[in-house]
């Protein structure tokens, strides 16, 4: 019978308790989660928590860089293989949406709590989150862009992203319109790519 390393299983329960995290916080915001909730949804002791998380804001934190590392990857992985920046773009808009709109957690902070999101999206966060996005993209689009055109091009689909899954808990359909490839390729097509440079220098005519 082959033993499970003590890192694997080290690594799996801080998984499950942040995923638990989630969950909780899915059904009752941050503010009511309690670490109760935690360890019960975990099927763990608080003590346990513990010796992972000093406390519930660190887990939060934690929660915040896995989800946020997870959707950088998968968005570069979303357009490593596109023909073109139209193309690539278009897989980096609708897949950070749906990612997003699907994110049961992310959902319900916005809807009670949007002050919790704030830290990461206006002023000195809301530049160290687009230029984190930017450099995750640079690798996938400077083919097109060239590296810093990657980095700038990176950074406007950030801002689109943001801007209609904001847009969407005022009911407005923000999230869920980009999540549609047609209408995300509309965007592309006639405001995005127009302004983008190409690899090589100059802007796409």
């Amino acid at each position: 019978m082959t033993s499970i390393s003590p890192p694997a299983v080290e690594s799996d329960l801080s998984e499950r308790i942040l995923e638990s995290l989630s969950d909780c916080i899915a059904r009752h915001g941050v503010t009511k989660t309690t670490l109760d909730d935690v360890a019960a949804e975990a099927g763990c002791s608080r003590a346990t928590l513990y010796r992972y998380f000093p406390g519930k804001r660190t887990m939060v934190e934690a929660l915040v860089q896995r989800r946020w590392a997870r959707l950088n990857a998968d968005l570069a992985t979303a357009c490593r293989h596109s023909e073109s920046l139209d193309d690539a773009l278009v897989a980096i808009l609708v897949h950070a949406s749906r990612t997003l709109r699907a994110d049961g957690a992310l959902v319900r902070v916005l809807e009670l709590e949007p002050e919790m999101v704030l830290p990461y999206v206006a002023f000195d966060g809301a530049d160290t989150t687009f230029a984190v996005v930017a450099e995750s993209l640079v690798e996938p689009l400077e083919r097109f862009t060239g590296a810093e055109g990657a980095r700038r091009t990176g950074e406007w689909a950030a801002r689109l992203v943001l801007s209609y899954t904001l847009s969407y808990t005022a009911d407005s359909g923000g999230a869920e319109a980009l999540a549609d490839p047609a209408f995300a390729r509309t965007l592309v097509r006639d405001f995005v790519v127009p302004g983008c440079p190409r690899a090589g220098g100059g802007s796409r005519e």
